[in-house]
């Protein structure tokens, strides 16, 4: 049973527990969806991702351990449908030389986190109210080999500043300048509604035409639209 469920995408999991369920009364729709609720507007928003959450879930998976070029039609089936021949053929073009294992598990993290986060974004946008702010950690972590590289929940103890408390982020000291300049940003969010700060390049608010998003890394940086050409694969 167990191993069934690891094959499924990560949203179909989810209804193998226990979860909030859209009733049309107790909850009468979802926080951002159809549009971002009018209650919020005028508080600011800062959301993100790392850029390989579903490595943590399955990255050791003999299903995407073991695929290649000629499998990974096979493999992103069970997160796509009838859509894998344009997704993959979309992602593929983007990366030519990436490993089908990579392909696979950045579909996976795309759809089921990625992708949604930026639609909270783009409907927060569209209100005209307070801003909202968007990255991508892109840190990668040197345990069990790289193959976890950015994944879920990577970026917690970078957040708090208490790298100490966890193996998952190895022990190289060069990683303390990024928990500093993260959990700075939290801080000066928290405070000031404004998470920019002299430790990161300055941070502009997004927007639906540049998608300015900030890369957190031992090198932060903005980048506009970062892997656009996949997010646009989705429609």
């Amino acid at each position: 049973m167990l191993a069934r469920i690891s094959a499924l995408s990560f949203a179909n999991r989810r209804k193998q527990g226990f979860n909030p369920v859209i009733d049309g009364a107790v909850l009468p729709g979802g926080p951002f969806a159809p549009s971002a609720p009018a209650i919020s507007k005028n508080v600011p928003l800062m959301i993100g991702t790392n850029r390989d959450e579903m490595n943590l879930f399955f990255g050791m998976a003999p299903w995407a351990e073991s695929a290649t070029d000629a499998t990974l039609p096979d493999a992103a089936r069970q997160f796509l449908g009838d859509r894998t021949p344009g997704i993959v053929a979309a992602y593929r073009a983007a990366d030519p030389k990436a490993a089908a294992r990579d392909l696979v598990l950045r579909i996976a993290t795309d759809q089921s986190i990625r992708l949604p986060s930026l639609v909270i974004a783009d409907r927060k946008v569209a209100q005209h109210g307070a801003p909202v702010y968007v990255y991508l950690f892109t840190w990668a972590t040197p345990v069990a080999n790289g193959k976890l590289g950015s994944c879920h929940a990577l970026e917690i103890p970078f957040v708090f500043d208490n790298l100490d408390k966890t193996k998952l982020t190895g022990d190289a000291p060069t990683r303390g300048v990024l928990a500093e300049a993260m959990s700075r940003a939290w801080i000066e969010f928290a405070y000031k509604d404004n998470p920019n700060h002299g430790g990161i390049p300055h941070w502009p608010a997004y927007n639906a035409a540049e998608r300015p998003t900030m890369m957190f890394d031992l090198q932060c940086r903005v980048e506009n639209d970062p892997f656009g050409a996949e997010r646009k694969a989705w429609g």
